[in-house]
């Protein structure tokens, strides 16, 4: 799985510095600090969520976007990504790698740009909500976004 982001993301000029466990993971802000960080929620050595929010609780990388990504996606585990302030949470395996470049790419978009409205499934009929809300995380890719190159990715145990 890992290798398929990285050659998605190298598709999109986007570079990506993959580990295999939320220390290597977290050693990398040392060196190259990151614009975004992807981990998936279990891992061996710690959680993604510990992950998340030591980066959240950090000074300086505090603003860094963090997605979790998750096998099971539930109340639980929605609510335990809010909890450590993840800015996105999506299932895995996705579909196409596009989903999570989508979602990486709007999360990389300049500060002070207007979101659009996430749309929202609820019983099979999709509805429009607030992008705030706990079930923007469950929404679908917003559409591409140009991102300049060079911008990293962090992602452990993927």
């Amino acid at each position: 799985m890992r290798e398929v982001i990285k050659i998605a993301f190298r598709r999109e000029n986007i570079t990506v510095i993959a580990c295999a466990d939320a220390a290597s993971a977290l050693a990398q802000f040392e060196q190259n600090r990151p614009d975004i960080v992807i981990t998936d929620v279990i891992m061996p050595d710690q959680d993604g969520y510990s992950v998340c929010s030591q980066i959240k609780n950090h000074p300086e990388f505090g603003n860094t976007p963090v997605v979790l990504m998750s096998g099971v996606v539930n109340k639980s585990v929605a609510d335990k990504a809010v909890s450590v302030q993840a800015d996105e949470l999506i299932r895995k395996p996705f579909i196409q790698p596009q989903e999570l470049i989508g979602r990486v790419k709007s999360l990389l978009e300049p500060k002070g740009h207007v979101p659009q409205p996430s749309i929202e499934h609820n019983g099979g009929r999709p509805t429009v909500g607030s992008s705030a809300s706990l079930s923007s995380l469950f929404a679908p890719a917003p559409a591409a976004v140009p991102v300049p190159p060079t911008k990293s990715c962090v992602s452990s145990e993927l």
